[in-house]
C-alpha cells in the first residue's frame, strides 16, 4: 500500500507542477517536468533507493520557480503538498523494508496513512486559506498569531505522539 502510495504522489507532484506550467503558457518547462518525473519513475522501478529527498527538493525548487513566474499558485500548492506526501511515504517505506514484518506493518501503514491525511489536509486548508483570503495585520499582531498557531501545532504533534497505537 505504501509503495502504490508514494508512486501516486509522485506522479501527482509531477503532474500538478507539470500542468501548472502548462497553464502559465510555459510548455517546454511542462515537457522537461515529465520527462525527468519519467527518468525518475524509471529509478524507483530499477531500485528501492531513497529518491524521496531529491524528489521533494526538485519539485519544491519547480514550484518555488513557478511562484516566481506568477503561475497559478493553486497549483503549486498542490505540488508542494504532494511532493511532501511523497517524501514523507518514501522514508517510511525505506524504514518499512529495513524492518521486514509482516505482522504489523499493515497497522503500521494505515495508522501512518491517516496521520498524513491529516496533516495534508490541514496543509491543504491552511494554504487555500491563504491564497484565497487577505487581511491587513500589523506586525506584532502577525507575530501573535504565528505563535498562537506554532503553539497550536505544537501541542498538536505532542498529542498525535502520545496517542495510542505509536508503539
Amino acid at each position: 500500500m505504501i509503495k502504490t502510495a508514494r508512486l501516486i504522489c509522485f506522479w501527482l507532484s509531477a503532474a500538478t507542477l507539470a500542468a501548472g506550467f502548462w497553464i502559465g503558457g510555459y510548455w517546454v518547462g511542462s515537457i522537461l517536468i515529465l520527462l525527468l518525473a519519467f527518468l525518475g519513475w524509471f529509478w524507483i522501478r530499477k531500485s528501492d533507493l531513497d529518491i524521496g529527498s531529491g524528489g521533494f527538493v526538485f519539485y519544491v525548487a519547480g514550484a518555488a520557480l513557478g511562484i516566481n513566474l506568477k503561475l497559478p499558485a493553486e497549483m503549486m500548492l498542490f505540488t508542494l503538498l504532494a511532493s511532501l506526501a511523497f517524501w514523507d511515504l518514501d522514508a517510511f517505506y525505506q524504514k518499512l523494508c529495513k524492518v521486514k514484518t509482516d505482522l504489523t506493518t499493515s497497522k503500521l501503514e494505515n495508522t501512518h496513512m491517516i496521520r498524513l491525511a491529516l496533516a495534508i489536509g490541514i496543509g491543504l486548508a491552511i494554504g487555500l486559506a491563504g491564497l484565497w483570503f487577505t487581511i491587513q495585520l500589523s506586525l506584532g499582531w502577525a507575530i501573535l498569531i504565528s505563535l498562537v498557531i506554532i503553539l497550536g501545532i505544537q501541542l498538536g504533534i505532542g498529542m498525535l505522539r502520545e496517542s495510542p497505537g505509536t508503539e
